[in-house]
């Protein structure tokens, strides 16, 4: 705090009406700084609806684009698990569960890319 001192050079009732008015004024300075972080708080939650409304279609684009790729996966692991049984006779590893298992983990990566 500054003290602010009389023409006498020692701290008199003008000084100590003028320290206590700075100290009113800072007082007054905090208070329209939570004031005016209150109103920012409130017209953000106030506006986050007009945002949320606003950022609806996007959302709802994304979540489309989400399950076309997950009834696409879908999709590529049922063409893939029916000829596993084919593929494994076929390359001679009917009943190796270890090799099943490699080809199947396979496939569900090449499914991935697609």
């Amino acid at each position: 705090q500054r003290l602010v001192r009389s023409a006498g050079g020692l701290p008199g009732k003008a000084s100590t009406t003028h320290l206590i008015h700075l100290q009113q004024q800072q007082q007054q300075q905090r208070q329209r700084q939570r004031q005016q972080v209150a109103t920012r708080a409130a017209s953000g939650a106030a506006g986050a609806s007009s945002d949320s409304e606003a950022n609806m279609g996007a959302v709802l684009f994304a979540v489309g684009v989400a399950c076309m790729g997950a009834f696409a996966f879908g999709y590529h692991l049922g063409v893939v698990n029916g000829p596993l049984e084919a593929i494994a006779r076929e390359l001679g590893f009917a009943g190796n569960q270890a090799l099943s298992g490699l080809v199947r983990h396979n496939c569900y990566n090449a499914a991935q890319t697609v």
